[in-house]
């Protein structure tokens, strides 16, 4: 990244992008020339590509005087789009600093990179107007892994850099990047580094952590007793011959062994059954693979595999969350996918050969930190207030659910303590929220869930009686949502309603969603909203625009992933203690605000929903549904040891 913040050489721009299983991250301690007046100057960027070749970046730009003073806190936006991505010959076109009031590095061009051997060429025309305006262009040297040099001119000075790479980690890398020459006479020294993290590829991940599971022959050959559920059909009052007799018995020992390696393997409420078309139904529920819903599929496959039972007929593998069934997936005889289905529309007329494994209770204590910030504001570039949150679940089965989440105060800065500026804004120690949930399911593409209890948003407490329902199309690709909510204020008479309709279409191939919603908002503002999330393994970026009925607007970026082990720890007296498995930060701005300016208003447009909400919570953040676990069958904890695709 170049120190302007955009994939480049020097100062300049070129035409390559950030790829789009990587995030980067940037600082620097340069400004232009026509602002080395000012004393402490640093940058801070982020950057990473939503789509394949479209980068978003996102600088801070802080500066003080020579008096120590702070001058300048510039939050800026800038994008590229590489249009032309060939072997040896890239075109991209790009804007910096756009929207707000306080446009000081604003930008508007169009670029070319052509690679000849080691050699990168740039050459560029920009219309400004505050920097490119004008020709543009330079060169850089590709020293093999571990570097290039790079000179450049932006249209009024000529400067020269070197950078140089590590590799860290696996998934990290570091450069080290400095100017060794420039015009500009009065410009100091500038030093940048950079940090790429790979968030994911879309490939089986070879090194998952593992769990024991059972010994194909070990198992097959222990009998257990046959354990016949309360919905079993009854016996047959007909003798039964000796070959048939002798099939039963395999097929319930069989059943036994299935139901045994699943519970020990650490799924809950596992059943064995066989239906009406002579499918072997295993229906089971995760509650300790926590990254994705597909883990717990693949750790089902891989137990059915090391057992080697025959199934003539194949497989139907069901997953239930609380009772409630979330998808299906059907294999056939060798284990290959055929296809996957919403609930349980493929697990009919069942004929039940074992018992649940464990009962529908369970308890869940979810840990986690709790982030309130606010970026580049007059008071400083990054200010935060960090809590420890801490979440009970109670599961009852049926869809029925308690939870129950507190907060303990940890550490802020200055200005969110007592007579700071943001004092309102602090997180303090109690009761954060408490539901009572039920989650149901009348038909397969339909999935609502009704939340009633207490929550508090700011410094207010709200009596809250929440609403959502997803309705699906058969793969999931189209789903359209509702979510309607009533917020009774236990203090003052300040009560509110929010209704918000969304449609969302998933691009399975593209590992992108993108939503658009309409409705009245907490804030009671009519307003229109939209997010395009991409998804890299188990780590979701989104960007979000909003626009209100006062042509108000804001947007910001967020990213959601794991943040507790992917294999969780045994539960403890029917327990489970576990971090967050779909833990988010998100940072928003307004956008070109009343008379232009960029008033601060951090909850702008918000919707609050309960912590276990459907979409995150029952829907896996949208992954739960039949087109992503056929496209993303072998991304999971065993993607490696999978029989490839669909049949």
């Amino acid at each position: 990244m170049n120190f302007s913040g955009q994939t480049g050489l020097v100062e300049i721009p070129d035409a390559r992008t950030i790829p789009s299983d990587e995030v980067l991250i940037h600082g620097n301690n340069d400004f232009l020339a026509e602002d080395r007046q000012l004393g402490n100057a640093r940058n801070y960027i982020l950057g990473y590509s939503l789509l394949p070749g479209l980068e978003l970046s996102g600088r801070v730009a802080t500066a003080k005087d020579a008096m120590g003073a702070q001058i300048r806190n510039d939050l800026s936006g800038n994008a590229k789009w590489r249009f032309l991505d060939t072997r040896h010959i890239d075109l991209a076109v790009g804007i910096q600093d756009f929207a707000g009031d306080a446009q000081n590095f604003e930008a508007r061009y169009g670029v070319g990179t052509a690679e000849l051997g080691p050699l990168d060429l740039t050459l560029g025309y920009g219309v400004g107007p505050d920097r490119l305006d004008g020709p543009f262009g330079g060169v850089a040297l590709n020293v093999g892994e571990w570097g290039r040099i790079a000179v450049d001119h932006d249209g009024d000075s000529v400067r020269a850099g070197i950078g140089l790479r590590y590799q860290v980690l696996d998934r990290v890398e570091a450069e080290l990047a400095t100017k060794l020459y420039s015009e500009e006479a009065d410009e100091d020294v500038s030093v940048g580094l950079s940090l790429r993290f790979a968030l994911g590829k879309p490939a089986p991940v070879i090194d998952s952590p593992r769990v024991e599971l059972p010994q194909p022959a070990a198992v097959t050959a222990s009998a257990g007793q046959m354990r016949r559920g309360p919905h079993a059909q009854p016996q047959s009052a007909q003798p039964q011959s000796a070959p048939e007799l002798a099939a039963n018995d395999t097929r319930d020992r069989n059943a036994d062994a299935i139901a045994d390696g699943l519970a020990d393997a650490g799924l809950s409420r596992v059943r064995v059954g066989e239906d009406a078309a002579g499918q072997t139904v295993v229906k089971f529920e995760n509650r300790r693979f926590w990254h994705s819903q597909l883990d717990g599929f693949q750790v089902v496959h891989q137990v059915l595999r090391r057992l080697d039972v025959d199934a003539d007929n194949g497989w139907v593998l069901l997953e239930e969350k609380n009772g409630v069934p979330r998808s299906s997936a059907v294999l056939d005889e060798d284990l290959r996918l055929r296809h996957s289905a919403l609930g349980a529309q493929d697990a009919d007329d069942v004929d039940w050969l074992t018992e649940e494994s464990s009962t529908p209770f369970g308890v869940e204590l979810r840990l986690e930190p709790r982030i309130d910030s606010l970026v580049a504001t007059d008071f400083g570039v990054f200010d935060y207030d960090v809590a420890l949150q801490s979440t009970l679940s109670v599961l009852l089965g049926h869809g029925l659910s308690l939870h129950g989440a507190g907060v303990v105060e940890g550490f802020r800065s200055d200005v969110y303590d007592d007579g700071g500026a943001f004092e309102n804004r602090q997180q303090e120690s109690g009761l954060d929220e408490a539901f009572l949930q039920l989650t149901h399911r009348p038909f397969s593409p339909y999935v609502g869930r009704v939340s009633g209890g207490i929550q508090k948003l700011g410094e207010t407490d709200f009596t809250v009686l929440d609403y959502e329902v997803a309705l699906h199309s058969p793969t999931g690709a189209h789903q359209l949502h509702a979510h309607i909510a009533h917020f009774d204020n236990q203090d003052f008479d300040d009560n509110r309603d929010m209704a918000i309709g969304s449609y969302r279409f998933w691009w399975w191939d593209r590992d992108l969603s993108v939503t658009l919603s309409a409705g009245r908002f907490f804030d009671e503002q009519l307003a229109g909203r939209v997010i395009l999330r991409r998804y890299i393994g188990d780590v979701i970026v989104g960007l979000f625009y909003a626009r209100d009925e006062d042509d108000q607007q804001s947007g910001g970026l967020s990213v959601s992933f794991p943040l507790t082990p992917r294999v969780g720890m045994e539960p403890i007296g029917g327990a489970y203690v576990v971090g967050q498995p779909r833990w988010q930060y998100a940072a928003s701005t307004t956008i070109d605000g009343p008379e232009g300016r960029n008033v601060l208003r951090p909850n702008f447009l918000s919707e609050p929903d309960p912590n276990f909400n459907l979409r995150r919570d029952f829907l896996d953040s949208d992954r739960a549904l039949p087109g992503y676990i056929e496209s993303h069958w072998r991304r999971g904890i065993y993607g490696d040891q999978i029989d490839s695709g669909k049949r």
